[in-house]
């Protein structure tokens, strides 16, 4: 163990610089991409050979969406979008099936904010489908997604309410009962953590807490 706390201030002396020059490169990358219309922003990764490829421009992307989500949820899906796609793009880099999950995550949330509740629960399948094939431990991402999904769960009791337009969209997702929507509300007041330990117990295969 000595040893170890001999060698963390070499570690660290070397990579904090490349953890900055890499986030500096991120944050440069997203600029780019934002300041392209959305049609042109697909074709400028699909076109670049080193670039658009960083764990962190995935993460810089999702912030974007979550900023844009009560504002323009298609704009919140286009970069959640495009944050996966770029994730798919380098299937090497660090917490590749932990920024997939993520990133799927953000866009069923775009979709419910958009009131595309049935297609957000779709994708909120894809995730959990990955999180079950692949094993995904990142807690953090783990436990935000579920606290996603459990906004499209309080959400279901209230389709009477959904716009007609959007409706016929909504109605697959049937709506749960009352002492489900009580836990969802309940685990929002949790640790991150803790909530995401409960929400992995109760959802079923079917994506359904169970009462």
């Amino acid at each position: 163990m000595a040893d170890v706390f001999r060698l963390l201030p070499a570690l660290l002396d070397e990579e904090v610089p490349r953890l900055e020059r890499e986030q500096r490169a991120a944050e440069r990358d997203l600029a780019d991409l934002l300041a392209l219309a959305r049609a042109e922003r697909a074709s400028k990764v699909q076109r670049a050979r080193k670039r658009f490829r960083s764990a962190g421009l995935v993460r810089l992307l999702v912030a974007e969406s979550r900023k844009q989500v009560h504002r323009d949820p298609d704009e919140a899906f286009h970069l959640a979008e495009l944050a996966r796609s770029l994730a798919h793009r380098n299937p090497r880099m660090t917490g590749y099936f932990s920024l997939l999950v993520l990133t799927t995550a953000e866009m069923a949330n775009a979709c419910r904010a958009g009131s595309h509740l049935m297609i957000a629960g779709q994708h909120f399948s894809h995730a959990r489908s990955v999180n079950s094939q692949y094993g995904v431990t990142d807690t953090e991402i783990l436990a935000r997604a579920d606290s996603l999904e459990g906004s499209l769960r309080m959400d279901e009791p209230c389709l009477e309410r959904v716009c007609p337009q959007r409706r016929a969209e909504a109605l697959p997702l049937r709506p749960l009962p009352p002492a489900t929507v009580s836990f969802w509300r309940e685990t929002v007041t949790m640790p991150r953590w803790f909530r995401s330990k409960i929400s992995r117990c109760c959802i079923s295969a079917r994506g359904e807490p169970r009462t």
